[in-house]
């Protein structure tokens, strides 16, 4: 198992989904679609990297069997491919919260956006919206 290989694994698959969810994220395409995009794009990466060691295994198991004599992996072919799959998964999950994070953050930012353009109206320096959205606080409403 080629550590350069592994290496490139744990960073690359990773950038690039952030790289995709990003534009998703900022223009509010649907609420999870931008964590949804980049796991895809790790996920495929995933299976690229799980390909190549395969083809590398089987190369091996080749020219062993070419040379008549016994192979041994070490680590095993099931473990390299779980590890490509567990680096693969643990950046889904990043990704994930990730994207919640900036969610979050996009929705407090608008928040704050819209209770300062509330409060810069002209008659409302006084009052702060309900809870209802249609009587201001500090008035009576026409019920009473």
């Amino acid at each position: 198992m080629n550590t350069t290989w592994v290496l490139v694994a744990l960073g690359l698959p990773i950038a690039v989904g952030l790289l995709v969810a990003w534009p998703l994220w900022t223009r509010r395409v649907g609420d999870e679609m931008g964590a949804v995009a980049g796991a895809g794009v790790i996920l495929m990466f995933v299976v690229a990297f799980i390909a190549r060691e395969y083809g590398e295994v089987e190369a091996v198991t080749r020219r062993c069997i070419d040379a008549q004599v016994g192979c041994h992996f070490h680590p095993q072919p099931f473990v390299r491919y779980a590890i490509y799959g567990a680096i693969g998964m643990c950046q889904v999950f990043v990704v994930f919260l990730a994207g919640l994070s900036t969610e979050e953050h996009l929705r407090k930012r608008d928040e704050a956006t819209a209770a300062k353009i509330y409060q810069e109206r002209p008659g409302t320096a006084d009052t702060t919206p309900s809870t209802s959205g249609d009587v201001p606080r500090g008035t009576k409403s026409r019920r009473s």
